[in-house]
């Protein structure tokens, strides 16, 4: 009996983790970051953002008590070589969504206070250029975690 209690507890709370947030016209859905393995400085976090105004909006900024920097990243091909750098927002189309993934747009957490750990959330405040903040908290996955598309980081 308490192992299936303690089984719909871990379900109820996996399913807390990886919910939507809603702000002032853009909905952000099933944030996670991946788990970092010993020190590692960095780590990063993605999510799908929809725009539900009609209207488009961007990413403009991203906060976490878990690092020291916050910056929005894009992965760009120079040379044959992938690199990642940092911008000044992530777009969203009107009525449309951006999925942020690795490989990808992401959210990059730099210097981490603490290495982010299987099960552990990050809280996440997230502000756009017309719909304001929004607070949300994203589900740490294993290493080998699948993101919400089920495709494998």
């Amino acid at each position: 009996m308490r192992r299936q209690v303690m089984g719909v507890a871990a379900v109820i709370m996996m399913g807390a983790a990886s919910a939507s947030w809603a702000g002032e016209g853009v909905r952000v859905e099933h944030p996670w970051a991946r788990a970092t393995a010993g020190d590692a400085p960095n780590g990063a976090v993605f999510m799908t953002v929809t725009d539900a105004s009609g209207q488009g909006d961007a990413l403009v900024a991203a906060e976490s008590p878990a690092a020291t920097t916050v910056e929005l990243h894009v992965h760009q091909e120079s040379d044959g070589i992938m690199r990642m750098r940092a911008v000044p927002s992530l777009p969203i189309p009107a009525g449309g969504s951006i999925t942020l993934k690795p490989g990808a747009e992401h959210v990059m957490l730099m210097g981490l206070k603490r290495p982010l750990k299987e099960g552990d959330t990050v809280p996440l405040v997230l502000t756009f250029a017309k719909a304001g903040t929004v607070h949300a908290r994203a589900m740490v996955r294993g290493v080998g975690a699948m993101d919400a598309a089920g495709e494998h980081p």
